[in-house]
């Protein structure tokens, strides 16, 4: 294009570059030495995302390894030619995904060793989408089948004891969970009426949240 431009500027090319490998990529060549060295790198992310977030995620399922290589592909390009993504939702999945978020911004340490810099809070939200994804197929059935959903910070412990006690008192109701605070930012809420949960969420789908001792007294 330069040259038949009559052209003849290294520094344009070099802009076109920058252009070009800072988009994301639809398909990649995986002989690409960059590529095989992403790979692995994108293999302890999803590892380090299982660890932190309680989950497990299998690196397979839906081609997340597959997928979010190739996303790394373009974000190394951007973090190397100093190109700023601005996420036109970043507050919004900061809030409503807060958890998911947090977390993946611990997992992705292993790829800002690799780029020896940190990487920004839009690019960390485009990798927490992935992350999001494949929990939302996950979780999309487990609040299906309770009306009152109960949320804990873990899951397990005191929360079994509160989903008990729950059970108890109303016998009438329809409870689900223990859930944890990354499934309930990733699920869909399904026929959820009524959230009871131990610690403070972000609303959704308007579904009225009442926030109770993990060991409430009788009253």
């Amino acid at each position: 294009l330069l040259q038949d431009s009559g052209v003849h500027n290294r520094s344009e090319a070099e802009y076109l570059t920058r252009i070009v490998n800072s988009r994301q990529f639809s398909f990649v060549n995986w002989d690409d030495p960059l590529i095989q060295t992403l790979k692995p790198i994108t293999n302890s992310i999803i590892q380090r995302f299982n660890e932190v977030a309680g989950v497990s995620i299998n690196p397979n399922e839906n081609s997340l390894v597959s997928n979010l290589t190739v996303h790394l592909l373009s974000t190394y390009y951007r973090a190397k030619f100093n190109i700023n993504y601005r996420h036109p939702s970043l507050d919004q999945i900061k809030v409503s995904y807060q958890e998911t978020f947090d977390l993946t911004r611990i997992a992705v340490q292993p790829f800002e060793a690799f780029l020896k810099k940190k990487i920004s809070d839009d690019e960390v939200a485009l990798i927490a989408l992935y992350f999001g994804g494949v929990l939302r197929n996950a979780y999309s059935t487990v609040s299906s089948s309770g009306q009152v959903l109960v949320v804990c910070s873990s899951g397990i412990g005191t929360s079994q004891l509160l989903l008990r006690k729950l059970k108890t008192t109303y016998p009438t109701v329809n409870f689900s969970g223990p859930m944890n605070v990354i499934q309930y930012e990733n699920s869909t809420l399904d026929k959820v009426q009524l959230v009871i949960s131990t610690i403070h969420l972000h609303p959704k789908k308007e579904i009225p949240i009442i926030h109770v001792s993990a060991l409430p007294s009788d009253t």
